[in-house]
Formats: C-alpha cells, structure tokens, sequence
C-alpha cells in the first residue's frame, strides 16, 4: 500500500483509524542518527518519492478516536489555508504500530535543514530575511480566515526546529500543533507541556496564573491555543534564528526556563555583538520585547511584526512594556510549586 490522501472530512479519517488502515507502508528509514532534531525521518515511498515522516503521540489512548477527529479537523484547514510558499504541506497521516501516535507525510524540502542547522552551517545568511518570512507566514495564518466567522488559524509549535529551508535559503513554516497530541521526545518522562517550554508564552506555560489576564479576542487566558501565544513563540524564534542561541540557552533543564518565563524574564543573547552583527538590532530588540509583553491582550499582532521587521525605526519605543510586576512574586510562588 502506498500514501492516501488525506481523509476530505473527520468522519473519514476516524473511521480510516478505526478499520487500522496502515498509510505509511514501503518506507525506507534512514539511520537513527540521521534523524533531525525536529523528530523527523527521511522516508521512501513506493513511488519512489521522498518525503519526511514525523511521529506525534496523542495523549491519551482512551480518547483516541475524539483525538483523531480534531486532528482531521486542524489538518483539514490547514489543507485550506496551505501556502505553498509560506507553509509546509501535510501530505498525509496515518497509524502506525502504536495505538497512540500517528505520522505526518510531508514533503522532503532540499537537504532537509531547519533553519537552525542552516544557519549553523551559513553563518553569513541574511538571517533578518529569514526573520521577514517566518513573521509573514504566521501573518498569513492569523489572516486568512477573516471573514469566514471562524476563528483564526494559530500554529502552536512556532520555533527554529519547525521551519524548514529551502534550496536558495528561502523557508517554510513547518507542522502545527494540536492541544491533544505532543511531538515524541528522546525523553518520554518529561511532561508534555514542557517539552517547548523555551518557546512558549507564560500563560501556556501556567494558564492558571493567568486565568485574570485578557487575551487578544477578550476572553481570559484558559490554555487554549490563541494568536497571542503564536506571537510570543515567533518573537522567541526570531530571537533564535538572529543569535544562534535557543531562549535561555544558560538552562539545560526546562524546568528552569519555565520559572523564568512566569517571572517575566525575557531571553539574552549569549554574545550580544555577535547577535548585533547578525541582525538583532536595538530596534529589532524593541520588537521582540512588545512580542514578549507579559500581558498577552498587549502583544503586537502578526501584521505590525512584518511591518516592523521591514522598517524597524517604526517600532514605538514610547510606548512601555509592561512585565507585571506585582504578578511576579505570585508566578515565582507558582513555580516553585510546579518544580522545587
């Protein structure tokens, strides 16, 4: 059996699940060290096509057809809204041995490099272009939906592992995420939650903490996946792919980096003149830290972060930025009940 297409509704693909068709069969992996860090395999398919396999555990077995529906849903729009200049297609997804996780089909894209691995390997690369491509693709997401009374489409897994590099430079914003499933990770026993915690907003991090912060539509931060939440994440991945450094890269524990993020510390360059030459700029700075405002209603929204990027003297620097302080001793409590 060869990749289907994906199911045209939810029904389809929960029943597909149910009669446990196999999608991805004749695949030929690669080395488990040629693995990326984004949990991904270069795969073979009988056609002969390549294409890049990533495995997403759901969280729960028990929920696994109500799962697999919200899946179909997300993938669904996302097959809707696909750009294929901005956004990686999905080609497909399917089961495989595990009752709880499934594999996403896309396409192989050059050597398969994520942004971060290219820049690694091109340090001269006009890193702020790349910066511009990312901020338009989530730009492209949050906005492609007005007018059809639905909500907008946010991502939820914006960070320099889930961009991918085309032959020429030029980048893709890879797979979204879903509140039901998680990325597999080298370590199964860290919590889910925590696993991107270097990229996420403090109020995904704790929503509880947050219950009495508004979000960007009005309502109060629940855990629910929001355009705010995707903006702090690419102010985070900008940060990345500018400096080199993942946020808080002085914490090898994410139980750290989450302490920091609920106290409202903001991300540091490792070598602040490095970064400077690559493009991270006073005015670039000014951007990422109304990105980063703890507040989430406060954050910039997609469309001033693509303008800014393009003529960054614009960015109002009057205007201040708001860490809550008063809320920090309560988020510093909360995590050291979370961690210490």
């Amino acid at each position: 059996m060869a990749i289907i297409s994906p199911p045209q509704t939810s029904v389809q693909a929960a029943s597909i699940i149910e009669q446990d068709c196999q999608w991805l069969v004749c695949v030929t992996d690669l080395p488990e060290e040629a693995e990326s860090k984004s949990n991904a395999r270069k795969a073979t398919t009988s056609s002969g096509d390549t294409v890049r396999v990533k495995r997403v555990a759901f969280s729960s077995k028990s929920q696994r057809r109500r799962q697999v529906k919200e899946f179909a849903q997300r993938l669904n729009e996302w097959h809707a809204i696909t750009s294929r200049e901005l956004l990686l297609p999905i080609l497909a997804f399917g089961v495989d041995e595990s009752p709880t996780a499934i594999s996403l089909v896309s396409p192989w894209i050059g050597r398969g490099q994520t942004i971060t691995e290219y820049i690694k390997e091109n340090p001269t690369h006009d890193r702020l272009s790349s910066a511009c491509e990312l901020a338009e693709a989530v730009r492209y997401l949050h906005d492609t939906k007005k007018g059809w009374n639905t909500p907008a489409f946010v991502h939820g897994d914006i960070r320099g592992d889930n961009v991918f590099v085309r032959p020429g430079g030029s980048c893709y914003l890879g797979e979204f995420a879903l509140t039901c499933a998680e990325p597999v990770q080298e370590d199964p026993s860290m919590p889910a939650t925590f696993r991107h915690s270097r990229w996420m907003a403090p109020e995904r991090l704790n929503p509880k903490a947050f219950s009495s912060y508004p979000t960007d539509d009005g309502s109060y931060a629940d855990g629910k996946l929001r355009t705010c939440n995707d903006i702090y994440s690419l102010a985070s991945t900008i940060f990345e792919i500018l400096t080199g450094d993942v946020p808080y890269y002085q914490y090898h524990h994410d139980a750290f980096v989450t302490a920091d993020a609920l106290r409202g510390v903001l991300p540091e360059p490792q070598d602040l003149d490095k970064a400077r030459l690559s493009g991270l700029t006073d005015d670039i700075q000014t951007l990422l830290n109304c990105m980063w405002r703890y507040s989430p209603s406060e954050r910039f929204h997609a469309e001033t972060v693509c303008r800014v990027l393009k003529t960054p003297s614009s960015v109002n620097k009057r205007r201040p930025q708001r860490l809550a302080p008063v809320f920090a001793a309560t988020a510093a409590a909360a995590a050291r009940r979370l961690y210490l």
